[in-house]
C-alpha cells in the first residue's frame, strides 16, 4: 500500500504539472493571437500562416521520426544501462535526416532567387532555421517527456509559446508588421529555448551514466533500431502534412491570401487547444504505457495496455462532443475577446473546427495502440490514406466553398482518420489467438 499511494501521489504530481505547463503552452497562444491579429493584417496573418506550416512539415517528416524513436527506445535503454548509446544514436538518427532537409531547402532557396523573387530569399531563410531550431527541441522535449521530467517539457513548451508572441510583438511594433518580423521573433524563442533544453539535458545525461563506463559497441545496432521504427514516421510524415496543411494552400491558391489569415485565426482558436490536449495525454501517458508494454515482445504485457489506450480513445471521443457543445454556445463571445472585428465573420464555424480537432485526436490517441507494440509500420496505411483523402476533401472544399469548403473537408478526414484507427485497434497482439484476444479486448 505505501508503494502504491507513493505511485498515485507521483502520478498526480506529473498530471499536474503537465496540466500547468499546456494550460500556459495555451495562454501563450492566445496572447500570440490576440497580439498579432491586432497587429497584423490578415494578409500578412495568412504569410505567416504560409510560413509555419513549412516548418510543421520538417518538424512532421524530420524531426518526428527521430523524436518518436528517441521517446519510444528510452525505456529500454534505460533498462540495459545505455542512455549514452541512445543518445549518441538520436544525434546520429538527427542529423542524418536534417542534412537532407538543409540541403534541399538551399536547393529552394536557389530556386526561389533565380525563378521567382529574391526577395523572398531571407523570408525563407528565416524559415528554413526556425524549422531546424524546432526539430532539434522537439527531440530534446520526447527524451525529457520520456524521462518523466515533466516539468522541464513543461516549462520549455510555455516559454516556446510565450517567447514567440513576446519577441513577434516587439520586433513588430518597433520594425514594423511584416511577417519576416514575426519570423525574427518566433526564431528568438526557439534559439532561446534549445540553449536552455541542451544545457539541463547535458545534466540529466551525466546523472544517468554517472556508473557507465565506456560505449557499448552496439550503438550501431541501436542506430539501425531507431532507424526502423522512426523511419515510417517520415514515410508517412510528408503525406500526413498534407492532412493539417493543404488546406490553406488551396485557400491561397483559390481565393487570396486574406482568406488564410482569416482561417488561421479559426484553426488556431479551435483546433490548437484540443491538440494540445491530446499533447498532453500522449506527453503524460506516453512513457508510462511503453514503460509497461516493454519492448513489445511480450504479449501479456501487451493486452492490458491495449484495453488502456482504447478506453483512452473513447474519453477523448466524449470529452470532444463536449468541448464541441461548449463552443457552439460561446464562439460569439471567444471571437470578441480575443480577436479584431474583421476576423469575427466566421466565428460560426468554431463549433466544426473543434470537432475536427478532437476527432483528430482520438486517432492520435487510439494510434498508441500500434506503438505500444513497436508496429509503427501499421501505421502507414491509415495515416497515408487520410491524409490523400484529406488533401482531396481540401482541394473541392476550397473550390466549391472556399474558407467553409475546408472547415467541412477538415471534420469528414478527421473523422475517418479516428475510425481507421480505431479499427487496427481491434486487431490481435501478435502472437495472440485472434479469437481468444478479440474477445478479451472487447472487455
Amino acid at each position: 500500500m505505501p508503494g502504491r499511494l507513493y505511485l498515485d501521489r507521483k502520478i498526480c504530481r506529473e498530471v499536474l504539472t503537465v496540466a500547468v505547463g499546456q494550460g500556459l503552452a495555451v495562454a501563450g497562444v492566445l496572447f500570440g493571437i490576440r497580439v498579432l491579429s491586432t497587429l497584423l493584417r490578415p494578409n500578412v496573418y495568412g504569410q505567416v500562416a504560409l510560413a509555419m506550416t513549412i516548418a510543421a512539415l520538417v518538424t512532421s517528416a524530420a524531426a518526428g521520426p527521430v523524436g518518436n524513436a528517441a521517446g519510444r527506445l528510452y525505456s529500454p535503454a534505460l533498462e540495459h544501462n545505455r542512455p549514452i548509446e541512445l543518445w549518441q544514436a538520436t544525434r546520429r538518427f538527427f542529423f542524418e535526416i536534417h542534412l537532407g532537409v538543409l540541403v534541399l531547402g538551399i536547393a529552394v532557396l536557389a530556386c526561389v532567387a533565380l525563378l521567382v523573387d529574391r526577395a523572398w530569399v531571407p523570408f525563407g531563410v528565416l524559415v528554413l532555421a526556425t524549422s531546424l531550431l524546432g526539430g532539434a527541441n522537439v527531440v530534446l522535449d520526447s527524451l525529457q517527456n520520456a524521462a518523466r521530467h515533466r516539468g522541464i517539457v513543461a516549462w520549455h513548451q510555455a516559454c516556446g509559446q510565450w517567447g514567440r508572441g513576446v519577441f513577434a510583438m516587439f520586433l513588430v511594433y518597433h520594425w514594423g508588421p511584416t511577417g519576416s518580423n514575426v519570423l525574427c521573433g518566433y526564431l528568438t524563442a526557439a534559439g532561446l529555448v534549445f540553449a536552455s533544453q541542451m544545457t539541463i539535458w547535458r545534466s540529466t545525461l551525466s546523472r544517468l551514466t554517472v556508473f557507465q563506463r565506456g560505449v557499448d559497441p552496439g550503438s550501431t545496432a541501436l542506430v539501425h533500431e531507431m532507424r526502423k521504427y522512426g523511419l515510417p514516421f517520415a514515410a508517412w510524415g510528408a503525406i500526413a502534412w498534407l492532412q493539417q496543411n493543404s488546406d490553406r494552400w488551396f485557400l491561397v491558391a483559390l481565393t487570396d491570401i486574406k482568406e488564410v489569415g482569416v482561417y488561421q485565426i479559426l484553426y488556431q482558436l479551435g483546433y490548437y487547444p484540443l491538440a494540445l490536449l491530446s499533447g498532453l495525454v500522449g506527453q503524460l501517458l506516453g512513457p508510462v504505457l511503453f514503460g509497461r508494454a516493454g519492448d513489445g515482445n511480450d504479449p501479456a504485457r501487451l493486452l492490458p495496455v491495449r484495453r488502456l489506450v482504447r478506453r483512452l480513445g473513447i474519453h477523448t471521443l466524449v470529452g470532444t462532443f463536449v468541448m464541441t457543445i461548449m463552443a457552439s454556445f460561446s464562439h460569439r463571445m471567444i471571437f470578441a475577446l480575443l480577436v479584431p472585428q474583421e476576423y469575427r465573420a466566421v466565428s460560426h464555424f468554431l463549433p466544426l473546427v473543434v470537432l475536427a480537432s478532437g476527432l483528430f485526436a482520438t486517432g492520435q490517441v487510439l494510434a498508441f495502440d500500434a506503438l505500444i507494440q513497436m508496429r509503427s509500420h501499421a501505421l502507414m496505411a491509415p495515416k497515408i490514406g487520410c491524409a490523400l483523402l484529406a488533401t482531396a476533401l481540401n482541394y473541392v472544399g476550397a473550390l466549391t466553398a472556399g474558407l467553409a469548403g475546408v472547415v467541412y473537408a477538415n471534420v469528414l478526414s478527421s473523422a475517418a482518420y479516428a475510425a481507421w484507427i480505431f479499427a487496427l485497434t481491434l486487431q490481435p497482439t501478435y502472437g495472440y489467438c485472434p479469437r481468444v484476444e478479440s474477445a478479451e479486448l472487447l472487455h
